[in-house]
């Protein structure tokens, strides 16, 4: 398991865990970050991912 902010644009990743605040986790769930879902990184900037 490793970080999403480790990855690199093209890379796809299965959702693990989210941690965080309730408050974050159920607004990224709104957003579909859930676990057990796919993201793949389409393009990083000075650490910034857009997913």
């Amino acid at each position: 398991m490793m970080p999403l902010t480790m990855a690199r644009p093209g890379e796809t990743f299965l959702i693990r865990k989210i941690s965080g605040r309730d408050e974050v986790r159920q607004h990224l769930a709104e957003l579909g970050f859930v676990v057990d879902s796919n993201v793949t990184v389409v393009s990083e900037m000075a650490g910034n991912l857009i997913v």
